[in-house]
């Protein structure tokens, strides 16, 4: 398993470098999520920082998606972490000082989003260019086994953290991780092609759609990713409400139920690298999307506190099967030209429903019981996973 990463000094650095980010970020969401939450015992507080996580991404993706085609990906790369770096080391600083507050935490939660919004799409941009073409869904697998593992590890310390120390060390530890991300993608050996430099961000835009329209595969998962991602948002909204409000179980309760999905998406990521499972990308989404409904399920009729951990590590296991064969697929499809614009796009789209979702479910939150909002969007993702057996393209991949 480890073989693709001995081997291959460049995929080696990639990896170093977003197994330490993916720690530090996970522990920095962990403490945002409780100190709001802390603050307000609300899941509409919790929406709007989540907003703020998520709505840059949406706006800023797919003009991210052209600048990846124009310019050099790596230093794209190292740019958004030292920024985001720098970011993070202002948000410490006040929280030190105790000079925090909501509209404060939204700013940062911005800013921190726009360069995420850089740096998540050239992630998948450049993938293909360090590792060979027959070696992609073992790359992707790997390299979201390492990170899902980096993150429940991320989750487990920020919870003991935020219990121990507070919030300020979580905030520290997640600018280190940025620098040192920044530091290994630096020892990536890469040599940018450029796509068109002359044309505006307009035709820029129109390209990238037009490319995107004459793939009919990409054009009809968009509507699923953008339900699915709705939907899935909710998860995250709740995580706090029942972790304090249903179960009493503090902040080490709620990192216990991220480090439950995140655990559950090491096995899945665990599961594709080895290639255990040969089913075709077709059922492989389908499957992986009626699971996560049927874990929605469960979880709306049965308030237990231990099997809802198993439940989001169901959730885990199947949202990176899905992901996983996702990205692989769209990273064999889509010409390296015009990558970048692409998956600026399909960032942009996967992550378009997810604002609004934390709005509505937000305020929802706090007027409807948790099991009525999870008995909803178990019904919403099991429809949703039928789409997958009728689309006539998946049939061929």
């Amino acid at each position: 398993m480890f073989e693709l990463v001995r081997k291959n000094r460049n995929f080696r650095n990639f990896w170093y470098g977003q197994l330490i980010s993916q720690l530090g970020d996970r522990i920095h969401t962990l403490a945002v999520i409780w100190l709001v939450y802390s603050w307000y015992n609300s899941g509409a507080a919790v929406g709007a920082v989540l907003i703020a996580a998520t709505l840059p991404a949406f706006l800023v993706s797919p003009f991210a998606g052209n600048i990846l085609d124009k310019y050099d990906r790596k230093k794209i790369l190292i740019l958004s972490d030292v920024v985001r770096s720098v970011f993070v080391a202002g948000l410490a600083i006040l929280s030190f000082f105790e000079m925090v507050n909501l509209p404060i935490i939204l700013f940062f939660t911005v800013i921190i989003s726009i360069g995420a919004a850089f740096f998540n799409p050239a992630t998948m941009a450049i993938m293909p260019s360090l590792v060979k073409k027959e070696e992609l869904t073992q790359a992707n697998a790997f390299y979201q086994l390492s990170i899902n593992a980096s993150a429940a590890l991320g989750f487990m310390v920020g919870s003991g953290l935020i219990a121990l120390i507070g919030v300020t060390a979580a905030f520290s530890i997640n600018c280190v991780s940025f620098l040192l991300s920044a530091f290994f993608v630096f020892r990536i050996v890469y040599k940018h092609i450029p796509g068109h430099i002359k044309t505006n961000f307009i035709e820029d835009f129109k390209e990238g759609w037009k490319v995107t329209k004459g793939i009919p595969l990409i054009v009809k998962l968009f509507g699923p990713i953008v339900v699915i991602n709705f939907f899935l948002a909710a998860l995250f909204i709740l995580v706090p409400v029942f972790a304090e409000g249903v179960f009493n179980k503090g902040s080490a309760g709620m990192g216990m139920m991220m480090t439950g999905l995140t655990l559950g998406m090491f096995i899945g990521a665990l599961l594709m690298s080895k290639g255990q499972l040969k089913f075709k990308t077709q059922y492989l989404l389908f499957f992986s999307l009626l699971f996560i409904g049927m874990a929605f399920f469960v979880m709306s009729f049965v308030q237990n506190f231990y099997l809802h951990l198993l439940m989001y590590a169901l959730v885990g296991i199947s949202l990176n099967i899905s992901n996983i064969s996702l990205m692989a697929l769209f990273q064999k499809i889509v010409p390296n030209e015009v990558r970048g614009k692409v998956f600026g796009l399909l960032t942009s789209a996967s992550v378009s429903s997810q604002p609004i979702s934390y709005g509505i479910m937000g305020l929802i939150t706090d007027v409807a019981t948790p099991s009525a909002i999870l008995l909803f969007c178990a019904f919403a993702l099991t429809l949703t996973s039928l789409y997958f057996l009728i689309i006539k393209e998946l049939k061929l991949v």
